[in-house]
This record gives structure tokens, sequence and C-alpha cells, in this order.
């Protein structure tokens, strides 16, 4: 059962990766900053990168690569729900989506104590 507990805990990661950078791309154009990461000001090459990546085009591409994600993970749970060892997969459906919001909230805390208020050019605020 080891394949199949890695790929759901991958698709589960894939899927918070995917809705945290459209997150991200959409607050960036909104509000013009980021949610996580470094704060760019205008006229930078950053920023350019960031303006490019928050545009209508790479965010349909990007929603399009999420429903994909999404379906390919809602049918790995349909797959889960019937198998034959019912007490695996009642754990690991609970199991895995549990350590993997941990586990990203760890990791995003992490980067935020690291690279958080422009910590790495000496600016801050």
């Amino acid at each position: 059962m080891a394949p199949d507990t890695y790929y759901f805990f991958f698709s589960i990661i894939l899927v918070l990766g995917v809705i945290l950078h459209i997150a991200n791309m959409v607050y960036f154009r909104v509000k013009g900053k980021t949610i996580v990461g470094n704060r760019y000001r205008p006229g930078t090459p950053e920023h350019a990168t960031l303006k490019r990546y928050s545009s209508n085009r790479y965010l349909t591409i990007v929603l399009m690569l999420a429903m994909l994600l999404v379906a390919n993970l809602a049918l790995d749970v349909y797959r889960l729900l019937h198998l034959s060892n019912r007490e695996y997969a009642r754990g690991i459906l609970i199991y895995a989506p549990v350590s993997c919001v941990l586990l990203a909230v760890l990791v995003l805390v992490s980067a935020y104590k690291k690279y958080g208020n422009n910590r790495l050019s000496g600016r801050r605020g």
C-alpha cells in the first residue's frame, strides 16, 4: 500500500501548492503585494515578472491545471473509498490531509520567519 499512500500525499501537496500560488497571484493583482514571499518595488524586474504571472492568461492556465489536479485528487479519494481494506482507507483519508496541512503551515511559518519583511535585503517594513 505504500505507492497508494505516496501518490495520495503527492496529490494533496500538489493541490495545496497550486491553490497557494493562485491565492498569492490574485492577492498580488488586487493589493500589489504577495501573501508569501518578498515584497518588490514597482519598476524592478521581479515586480514585472509577478505582474506577468498574475495576468488573466497565466491565471487561466493555472486554474485549468488546478481543476485537473483537483479532479485527480477526487478520483484518488474515490479509489481509496472503494478499497477492500476499509480501515486503511479511513486512516489515510484522515491522516494524509491533516498531516499535509500541518506540514504546509510549518513550511509557511518557517519561510516567513526566514524571508518575511525583506529580511534578506536588510530593509524592514
